[in-house]
């Protein structure tokens, strides 16, 4: 997963490391967990919730955050709406028509649209056959890579893809049904039409693209359904995202996406800070999460890049006893060159650099 910077507000890198599947798509420096070109539509519940980030690529484009959803992670489109209870680590907006941004977001910053050049990654020619596939009821399918007709997953079955591309006129998988690829970047699925599943499917390991053009539904995971590692990917029609479901390792692109209370995955032992400040020789973090986890390093670079050691690193010493979830102190290195420092937290859940810097030592 790369990782990058996100503008005027925090660089979640940690939220990155798990904002989808491996080598996931890289847009304005930033990876995503849900991008669209208009809009994301987010519906009211707690239970929905979102680790990593989430993006409206258009100018005019639209992101409703609904009741006490949660984004860990940052929040870009030019205009947001609110919903009571809502949370976002971090929000980039233009222009916010209701709710209570101040209560909602951590940090606000504006943004600069549109995001990126529409579509983001290159949509693929799909050229389907005539063999319509049948993974039958109860039973198994070992599907080689090439040109098919309809696919059907029927209840109960499990089918079993290669690397490489498959080409199909419409996938349809039955409830209970079960989809297993090599990888979300060796197994490509291309679909010149509809992807629709009945609930409580499992999709494992797989690039789903549908090139489905207009207002429908182009892919619709149903309820109660679990993804890991997928990528899914609408670029000229909508993406709906159905309640009850457990995504992991997860990115969502479309022309427009609907989410009901879902979980998108959420790890433990992320740490992130929301404030640095200078006391003397000590560097405060304060505002943070996942600071007490024994097994953060901590270091100071002048660039929101990956460190571990190397040119450009500085190692900082936590101040004994001073750990909590949310604060912490370090001692600034000793013979550190001067001058403007992010601080950098690799965790277990990957890496976090903070936007602000300080003037040291």
């Amino acid at each position: 997963m790369r990782t990058g910077v996100l503008p005027g507000a925090l660089a979640i890198l940690c939220a990155l490391a798990f904002a989808g599947p491996a080598d996931a798509i890289n847009i304005g420096g930033t990876d995503y967990t849900l991008f669209a070109k208009t809009n994301v539509k987010m519906k009211d519940g707690s239970l929905l919730s979102i680790q990593g980030n989430v993006g409206v690529n258009d100018v005019g484009g639209l992101l409703r955050i609904g009741a006490s959803n949660r984004i860990m992670g940052a929040a870009f489109a030019d205009t947001m709406v609110f919903g009571r209870g809502a949370k976002v680590d971090n929000c980039a907006f233009n222009a916010s028509t209701r709710g209570d941004p101040t209560a909602a977001c951590t940090e606000i910053s504006s943004t600069i649209l549109p995001i990126t050049a529409w579509p983001p990654v290159p949509v693929p020619v799909v050229s389907v056959g005539v063999l319509n596939p049948i993974c039958p009821t109860d039973g198994a399918l070992a599907l080689a890579p090439g040109n098919y007709g309809d696919l059907k997953v029927k209840g109960g079955c499990v089918l079993t893809l290669s690397a490489g591309t498959y080409s199909f006129k419409t996938l349809h998988m039955k409830a209970g049904s079960r989809m297993v690829g090599a990888s979300a970047t060796s197994t490509f699925i291309h679909v010149l039409r509809l992807v629709v599943t009945e609930p409580r499917v499992t999709i494992n390991d797989a690039s789903i693209t549908s090139i489905s053009v207009g207002t429908s539904e182009a892919i619709k995971i149903a309820s109660d359904s679990v993804l890991n590692n997928v990528r899914l990917y609408a670029p000229n029609a909508r993406l709906r995202l159905h309640q009850g479901g457990v995504y992991k390792n997860f990115e969502g692109i479309a022309e427009s996406i609907t989410v009901d209370p879902i979980t998108i995955g959420v790890p433990a032992s992320c740490a992130c800070a929301g404030a640095i400040a200078k006391s003397g020789a000590t560097i405060l973090l304060t505002a943070g999460c996942g600071l007490d986890n024994p097994a953060n390093t901590y270091f100071l670079a002048t660039a929101c890049e990956g460190c571990f050691v190397g040119v450009g690193c500085h190692p900082a010493s936590l101040v004994a006893g001073s750990a909590t979830a949310t604060s912490l102190s370090l001692s600034t290195p000793g013979g550190l060159p001067v001058g403007q420092y992010h601080v950098i937290i690799n965790s277990p859940a990957g890496s976090f650099c903070t936007a602000n810097t300080l003037l040291l030592p």
